[in-house]
């Protein structure tokens, strides 16, 4: 709750006039024609040269400070404000530093500097500042402050008439201010467990940020309880607010400069990043992963032609404790931006954004939520379980993947940018993968959805990947046992998280033209094998997504082209991605339509034949249908098992089912 208003001071108003005397009003940076004053904590302690003066009542006694301030101005003799109007504190700045998690009882009632992430916003309303209450009986009118902080009206016990001192009011608002309300969240750089809090925002701040937006704030600490209980809770009252722009932020040292790129000089930048990376994680089968991870996070912002996407996205689909979710736990610690969400607990607007009613706003109106794409804007998404994720919340990726927006058209209309580069880590349907059956069949969401992803790597558990695990951990145990340092990697986290935003921030490589003549050669044969084998062609976002990878490749070597060994690596964890979807079912091609479907075109059309077949035989005049005679009337083209297990499979999706021991087409297949 806010505190009583302060009192006057004459002690530090007289003190206050002094320093307008000797510095003049830009001290308080007061705007004679808007009546304004900005206070800068920074330019009071260095005007006054100390510590311990009225710069720190600014921070720690802000309403005492402020009030002062304010009546120095309008009473100092040279200014001449002497009409009722006086002057308004319209902003603080640099107050002391804090975060959402460190606020404590010991910053109640005083000014902070806060980083924060709007996670939730509501819509503009106005807020009661001032307003009488006349006595229902007496008609005596009382004028009281409203606190901006709560939505409850305070009002008079009783009518201070003597004569009266009855309890019955009528309301008559006097003053209104426009507010906006906000959950504010830690920056997940810093925490990875971020704490969140409400801000409400007034004034010249109302409606200039969207939901996902980082920003600075000046506050002050205020609480609120309910009348149920002695608990105090804090709240923000945002007494100024500016945008960060870019919300990764990193220091550099010229040291680390000149020591990163000797070494991308003298060694493989990529070899080393590799082996610093989640070094725990060991096997064929999670290193493709680990380098399609390093990929996502060093891209974005290749400084490429408008409307073509240069993030990267990576899908890690794979058995249980195979090392998927601990790469994606690994970006958090290096990514110098990032927003992180879980399948188990993330709704529609969670993943995306969204309206909802029952935010943690506590209000019945409409709040605009942003969630984890929006709020990873420029940075890195990172979404694990995603198979735990509902329908709705599913098909919320598709724009902010394909067009980097997600648009909100239910009761207001808002387009936000959604432009992260994007990881996910999910299991398949029945926890482990069967390669005998078709990927599409082991999604618990569309297949349609990989087709928005670069590379998807598909990661299952053997024996070899378990003792190469088992083997990484006692390495890890025995050192720390020795010298506790756990693994010796070439790069610690920090190290590469500065590389990661050093490398994003410096370079924009361009491709030569030996490497781009390499990347269309291949895409070229791709596409040709693809119409020969297998009836289909594919389009130019392979080809786009293989000029992006070499040019993040080139980015990781500090380089300013992507020449021959970029492209070639560019090629082959492509190569190696198309390869992990086509382990799957009897695909004997290098099929993409498997990223679209879910299923090669020949499962598909083996599908279809089984289908016709089925329906061939049932409608016959002097034939029926059951396993046996659809398996031998395909004889000539599928083996008998395959045909079967086809059948089984179309009985599982509803679209033929047994009667009288004969098989019947449903109207789903039609």
């Amino acid at each position: 709750m806010r505190t009583q208003r302060p009192q006057r001071d004459p002690r530090t108003i007289h003190y206050a006039i002094d320093l307008i005397n000797e510095y003049g009003t830009d001290l308080f940076g007061f705007d004679a024609e808007q009546r304004t004053l900005s206070l800068d904590i920074e330019k009071i302690r260095e005007a006054e040269g100390k510590d311990d003066g009225l710069s720190k009542m600014v921070a720690e006694e802000p309403d005492k400070a402020m009030y002062n301030i304010q009546c120095a101005v309008e009473e100092h003799p040279d200014l001449d404000i002497d009409d009722e109007r006086g002057v308004d504190i319209v902003a603080v700045k640099n107050a002391p530093k804090r975060t959402v998690g460190d606020v404590k009882a010991e910053d109640f009632q005083t000014a902070r500097n806060l980083t924060v992430d709007i996670t939730e916003l509501s819509s503009q309303y106005a807020q009661l500042m001032l307003a009488d209450f006349q006595c229902l009986y007496c008609n005596h009118k009382t004028r009281m402050v409203q606190d901006p902080m709560t939505d409850e009206i305070d009002e008079p016990h009783h009518c201070p008439n003597d004569d009266c001192g009855r309890s019955n009011f009528g309301q008559i608002p006097i003053q209104h201010a426009d507010s906006q309300s906000a959950i504010v969240q830690d920056l997940p750089e810093a925490s990875l467990n971020p704490q969140e809090m409400e801000a409400r925002f007034f004034g010249e701040d109302v409606n200039q940020f969207d939901a996902g937006d980082r920003v600075h704030l000046t506050v002050i600490v205020r609480t609120q309880s309910d009348d149920k209980s002695s608990r105090e809770y804090p709240i923000l009252e945002v007494l100024h607010a500016e945008k960060e722009e870019e919300k990764a932020s990193v220091e550099l040292e010229e040291d680390e400069i000149e020591s990163f790129e000797e070494t991308a000089d003298e060694e493989d930048m990529l070899e080393l990043l590799l082996e610093s990376y989640a070094p725990h994680l060991e096997g064929e089968e999670i290193k493709a992963a680990r380098e399609g991870m390093l990929l996502t996070l060093f891209s974005g912002d290749l400084g490429v032609s408008d409307g073509v996407r240069d993030t990267i996205h990576t899908a890690h689909i794979g058995d249980p404790s195979t090392g998927k979710s601990d790469l994606l736990e690994e970006a958090r610690k290096v990514a110098p931006h990032h927003a992180f969400a879980s399948g188990l607990n993330a709704s529609k607007a969670g993943v995306s954004a969204g309206l909802e009613r029952q935010s943690k706003l506590e209000s019945e109106d409409w709040t605009l939520k942003a969630g984890t794409m929006v709020r990873a804007n420029d940075g890195v998404a990172l979404i694990d379980e995603l198979d735990k994720l509902g329908d709705s919340a599913v098909r919320s990726l598709y724009d902010p993947l394909a067009r980097q927006t997600v648009k909100i058209d239910k009761i207001i209309s808002k387009e936000l940018k959604a432009n992260p580069a994007t990881a996910i880590a999910s299991n398949p349907k029945n926890e482990r993968f069967n390669l005998d059956n078709p990927i599409g069949e082991q999604l618990n969401y569309p297949p349609a959805l990989l087709s928005r992803f670069d590379l998807i790597f598909t990661v299952l558990d053997s024996n070899e990947a378990d003792e190469l695990k088992a083997d990484a951990m006692t390495q890890k145990f025995m050192a720390v046992s020795t010298d506790g340092s756990g693994f010796e990697t070439p790069f610690t986290n920090e190290e590469m998280r500065k590389i990661i935003y050093y490398a994003r921030n410096n370079y924009q490589p361009t491709i030569t033209s030996e490497a781009a003549e390499y990347l269309k050669g291949k895409w070229t044969e791709l596409r040709d094998s693809m119409e020969a084998q297998a009836g289909v062609s594919i389009d130019t976002r392979q080809y786009e997504s293989l000029l992006t990878i070499a040019l993040t490749y080139a980015r990781i070597r500090l380089s300013e082209e992507a020449e021959i060994q970029d492209a070639e690596r560019a090629w082959n964890i492509t190569r190696k991605s198309f390869s992990d979807i086509n382990r799957f079912g009897d695909n004997d091609t290098f099929d993409v339509t498997m990223l679209y479907a879910g299923e090669s075109t020949s499962q598909a059309e083996r599908r279809e034949d089984v289908l016709s077949k089925i329906r061939e035989l049932d409608e016959g005049e002097n034939t029926y249908a059951n396993e046996e005679l659809v398996a031998d009337a395909l004889s000539e083209k599928y083996e008998a098992d395959e045909v079967k297990a086809e059948i089984e499979l179309l009985k599982e999706k509803g679209k033929v089912f047994p009667m009288s021991g004969e098989l019947k087409v449903s109207d789903q297949s039609q």
